[in-house]
């Protein structure tokens, strides 16, 4: 009989020890007639650290293929699980299962079993009873179960259930305990609370909470939201502020080593961009009416203010410095056509370098070199071009957020056809090829250098992200940590991820602005 085994992959190293007690099975009165064997087919056993289901029991997996069945053996210690035979007495299907044991390699777990099971007609699954019958083991029971002692961490203490929790059944001396570990978590009665790791045992006996260890994972630096980061140094974010009963939005920059902040600049219209320059002299401000747009030039040393806007290029959305005092910027003229400038901070009329036809949504320059993304909002797909000095624009494919690595390199993000997932991708400008980068979902990516990429990649199973620091050299990702957004900004030096969000709290309506340092996370996850 062929036996495949899955393991999942939270699943720890696996061992057997001697079973607690005797706990109750699904049915343990077994008829004395004479039983005679039943073929089966085990497709597929996992040794699950879900926690879903902890008592023993069997369930019919799909309605028009009723000799599928899926075998939960409960909560056990073991390192591996078997089904050695299966028989019939009448109306009852007994499976006798065993556990193995392996010294050193003991874990808790739930044992299924999906089941191919021979001789049950579709008529008679209503009558049938099954009974599972260990041999050598029995199986844990518990009175509070994972849900249960989630409820009492969420009743009893102040912190927020955001995110998935972490959970685990261990064995503390005699007794079972859950140990649950809440990420990315806030403290409910505070609007401004920092970001914790939460880690909680639980007595799974008597559901009392024996331990509560909250450990500090970010800083709150202000209420606002992330433009820029340049330089691993000067953050620029926007706040809402109300001044002599008028809405104003204002641009601070924040010190990311000395901490220190500053306001710079204040409007009654909305902030739409910001960037600065190469040497971090300057800052680029666009802001719009809700119908025009402006483009300002902030002096971060005198706090001088210029608008450099051109009267018939009031469109302009997108800017990227081409050295300390020139900078690109695309105005979407009309449906279709898009004009490339060059303005001069010391000038107030741009140079018109070329038209593109077509709606550019976002670009990015490297010297004379251009690719530009085309979004169609109809269809929610856009179009990578690039264009070389003085040659025609070229298309090269479906795809999102293009940046140059280098010269003849650029990275950029394409959906997959019938999955939400995007994967990243780099195009060869000599060769004319591409090829993909990373098999994640991969949300955003920004360009440390040359050989490092940071990647903010979406969880399946959970509402946060995973960061990832990708050697392009080595061909190797390295998880930093899980954060709640997908917008990072990251300081190599600091290993920090600055993100905005609004706190899970109730009332809570304004976006903050946190730090959160890869190294304590990492080590508290070590710790936890």
């Amino acid at each position: 009989m062929k036996k495949q085994i899955l393991y999942l992959s939270m699943i720890l190293t696996l061992t057997a020890c001697t079973p607690k007690n005797n706990a109750p099975l699904i049915d343990s009165s077994i008829s004395v007639l004479s039983e005679s064997n039943i073929d089966y087919k085990i497709d597929k056993t996992v040794l699950s650290k879900g926690f879903q289901s902890i008592i023993p029991n069997v369930k019919a997996l799909e309605k028009e293929y009723e000799r599928l069945f899926l075998v939960n053996l409960g909560v056990v210690e073991c390192s591996m699980a078997n089904i050695d035979s299966i028989s019939r007495v009448n109306n009852e299907i007994n499976i006798y299962t065993s556990v193995e044991k392996k010294w050193g390699k003991t874990d808790i777990v739930v044992p299924q079993f999906t089941v191919e099971i021979n001789g049950i007609k579709k008529r008679e699954l209503e009558d049938i009873k099954f009974n599972i019958i260990p041999t050598n083991y029995s199986p844990i029971a518990l009175k509070f179960d994972k849900s249960q002692a989630l409820s009492k961490i969420h009743t009893q203490l102040n912190y927020t259930d955001n995110t998935m929790p972490n959970v685990n059944l261990i064995k503390d001396k005699d007794e079972y305990m859950w140990e649950i570990t809440l990420n990315n978590t806030f403290m409910k009665d505070n609007p401004s609370s920092p970001i914790y790791m939460l880690n909680v045992k639980v007595n799974s006996t008597s559901g009392e909470i024996i331990e509560a260890k909250p450990i500090l994972l970010s800083t709150t630096i202000d209420k606002g939201k992330i433009l820029d980061l340049a330089g691993d140094k000067l953050l620029a974010y926007v706040k809402k502020e109300v001044v002599e009963n008028s809405n104003m939005e204002s641009i601070w920059i924040y010190d990311i080593h000395s901490q220190e902040k500053q306001k710079i600049y204040s409007t009654l219209n909305t902030i739409y961009s910001t960037r600065f320059s190469p040497d971090l002299s300057k800052l680029a401000i666009i802001e719009h009416n809700g119908t025009l747009s402006d483009l300002y030039i902030v002096d971060l040393k005198n706090k001088n203010t210029q608008k450099i806007t051109p009267m018939d290029y009031q469109h302009t959305w997108s800017v990227e410095w081409k050295d300390n005092n020139l900078l690109y910027g695309v105005n979407n003229d009309k449906d279709k056509m898009s004009t490339v400038l060059l303005f001069d901070t010391s000038k107030y009329n741009p140079e018109i370098l070329f038209n593109v036809r077509m709606n550019v949504t976002g670009f990015d320059s490297y010297r004379d070199n251009f690719i530009f993304i085309e979004k169609d909002n109809s269809k929610d797909v856009s179009d990578v071009f690039i264009k070389e000095n003085e040659k025609r624009l070229k298309k090269i494919d479906r795809g999102f957020n293009g940046e140059f690595l280098s010269k003849d390199k650029l990275l950029y993000t394409r959906k997959l056809d019938k999955e939400d997932k995007f994967e990243l991708y780099m195009y060869d400008i000599e060769e004319h090829d591409e090829k993909i980068v990373l098999d994640l979902d991969v949300r955003k990516f920004t360009i440390i250098d040359d050989e490092n990429i940071l990647v903010i990649a979406k969880n399946s199973s959970s509402t946060d992200f995973s960061v990832y620091l990708y050697s392009l050299k080595d061909d190797e990702a390295k998880l930093l940590g899980q954060v709640l957004d997908k917008n990072i900004f990251y300081s190599p030096s600091l290993n920090t991820g600055f993100f905005n969000i609004v706190p899970p709290i109730e009332n809570s309506d304004s976006d903050f602005i946190y730090g959160i340092n890869f190294d304590i996370l990492t080590s508290a996850k070590k710790d936890s």
